[in-house]
């Protein structure tokens, strides 16, 4: 799954339609796949699932390759989602996948509890509606995987490094090899081939000065070169590791400022 987490639009919505046609535009022209479908998760959710012109808004980035999803931490907002969709009298006006913002480590982390019950009444709420969820992951505890795969369609695993370190041979995968293990050891577990992005972050701090000058999709494509020199077999046998995610379009939108990327 290919896309841009936006935690601009909320933004440009108060700022009025020319704001808001130019981040429409921004997140046009930079899809991660030009040619085929996006999935881009849209921060602020609360607040825009109650606007009066998202619809519309999902409705014409549905028409451009983007799909929209929601991310979430708690199951009410799981809920939320669910009745936005239901409010909407045509099909590309409706969001099309969750992804959880849960974390069950540092000061404002989740307890382990509480994480497992979270995602499973979420899951639960997203399969009857039929609408996909997933897991955006960075170091959770290895006994944490079990859930994550038996209560998730997909997995965003982060990969966020600083600029002077994105295109070290092996750094990227490196970074990322124990937590695709433990993915791996947990789909086998489950017998079920488990969907994994990469999340880079163009965060000043991590990779906003490496994407200033390379195309979005280049350090994924590092990233790919060494997974499949030097991933395991059950990674390769229980693991689909195909896409990319960006965070976030606060940031990219300084990295790449004006024009359509040209891709590798």
């Amino acid at each position: 799954m290919n896309g841009i987490y936006n935690d601009t639009l909320l933004q440009a919505l108060r700022q009025g339609k020319a704001a808001i046609a130019k981040d429409i535009d921004w997140m046009i022209l930079n899809r991660i796949n030009p040619a085929g479908r996006n999935y881009c998760a849209y921060y602020h959710n609360r607040e825009l699932l109650a606007h009066r012109a998202f619809p519309a808004i999902v409705a014409e980035l549905f028409e451009n390759g983007i799909r929209v999803g929601v991310p979430f931490s708690t199951v009410e907002e799981v809920k939320q989602g669910i009745a936005y969709n239901e409010r909407q009298a045509a099909d590309e006006q409706k969001v099309r996948f969750f992804v959880s913002e849960i974390e069950e480590y540092g000061e404002t982390g989740s307890t382990p509890e509480n994480f497992r019950a979270t995602l499973h009444e979420s899951y639960e709420l997203a399969c009857a509606q039929g609408i996909p969820l997933g897991v955006y992951q960075g170091w959770t505890k290895e006994t944490q995987y079990d859930s994550i795969v038996t209560n998730a369609d997909f997995l965003f695993l982060h990969a966020y490094r600083k600029s002077s370190l994105m295109d070290d041979p092996g750094e990227l995968y490196a970074y990322c090899s124990s937590r695709l293990a433990m993915a791996a050891n947990s789909a086998e577990r489950a017998g079920k081939h488990f969907p994994i992005s990469i999340i880079f972050s163009c965060e000043p701090d991590f990779g906003m000065d490496y994407f200033r000058v390379n195309p979005w999709n280049s350090a994924f494509h590092i990233f790919m070169r060494d997974y499949l020199r030097a991933a395991t077999g059950k990674m390769k046998q229980w693991l689909n590791v195909s896409g990319m995610q960006i965070y976030s379009s606060q940031y990219g939108q300084i990295a790449k400022p004006d024009s359509p990327r040209i891709f590798t």
